[in-house]
């Protein structure tokens, strides 16, 4: 099996190499094939070949340099015809701005399999939720300066969760 495997590989490979490329194919056992798709490719971080043949300048258009940056995504929506900054529809759905700045939203799974859970389960998942500090942060920047205006509702259930009263020291806003 093995041997039909390498006999396949290297008659393939020869079709692939580009003439430039030096490496003779001497035996047709696994190990030489292995050898040579060692020596003979070089494979980037995102899964793409190039050929040990081309110079190491040559990159492919989407390769990452550094494989230890993470993507993030800050703000984000502008208007195309305008260029304001837009809020994102989907957050000001899911979560609720307190007038000093914490936003909270409901426990996650709040309206899924409600008929399997009990009355206590069913009491937790209703409650609400505050955002950590970065998530707070991040939620700020994905929404425009009207909704960080106070607003005053008729009724408002969270009227006495808007201002914090119950702190000695409040810790000042750190600068990113």
């Amino acid at each position: 099996m093995l041997k039909v495997l390498g006999s396949f590989s290297s008659k393939f490979v020869k079709h692939l190499i580009p003439s430039t490329v030096d490496v003779a194919v001497k035996s047709y056992n696994f190990s030489a094939w292995k050898n040579l798709t060692s020596t003979a490719f070089k494979q980037f971080g995102n899964g793409q070949f190039l050929y040990a043949a081309q110079s190491a300048t040559v990159k492919p258009l989407l390769t990452v340099d550094n494989q230890n940056v993470n993507q993030t995504r800050t703000v984000t929506k502008f208007s195309l015809k305008t260029g304001k900054k837009k809020s994102v529809e989907t957050v000001l759905r899911r979560f609720f701005r307190l007038h000093n700045g914490i936003w909270i939203r409901r426990r996650a799974g709040c309206h899924k399999r409600l008929h399997k859970r009990n009355s206590k389960d069913k009491y937790n998942l209703r409650q609400h939720v505050v955002c950590t500090q970065t998530q707070c942060l991040m939620l700020d920047k994905m929404t425009t300066d009207f909704w960080k205006k106070r607003k005053y509702f008729i009724d408002d259930p969270f009227e006495p969760y808007h201002d914090r009263n119950n702190l000695d020291y409040v810790y000042p806003h750190k600068q990113r």
